[in-house]
């Protein structure tokens, strides 16, 4: 699938579009066609290496995303396939594909 990945902590110019593997949800998690993805102050500090919180590189980031349930973990039960959501992500919100936490979701 395509993601955008951070190749290096230069800022936005170190970001590339790339050819990465599609997650696939654990248990308790969705995995979602990404339509919509939040753009923050959190990625810009991610890109420059201030975030608190990094990821070995290349990463891709993303830390909100919305789009449409495509498969479901094992023991989700409120959602179902095709419902559109809106989640949190730890990380791959910049992709077509991202997984989220059920729980977490917001129709």
């Amino acid at each position: 699938m395509k993601a955008i990945e951070l190749t290096a902590l230069d800022g936005f110019d170190s970001l590339r579009l790339s050819e990465v593997d599609k997650p696939s949800p654990a248990p308790g998690e969705v995995l979602i066609k990404v339509r919509a993805a939040g753009i923050n102050y959190a990625e810009l500090e991610q890109t420059t290496g201030r975030y608190p919180l990094q990821r070995p590189l290349p990463a891709v980031l993303g830390f909100e995303a919305a789009g449409e349930v495509v498969e479901l973990g094992s023991g989700v039960e409120d959602l179902t396939i095709g419902d559109t959501i809106a989640a949190p992500v730890l990380s791959g919100g910049y992709a077509e594909f991202a997984t989220a936490r059920a729980d977490s979701a917001l129709r």
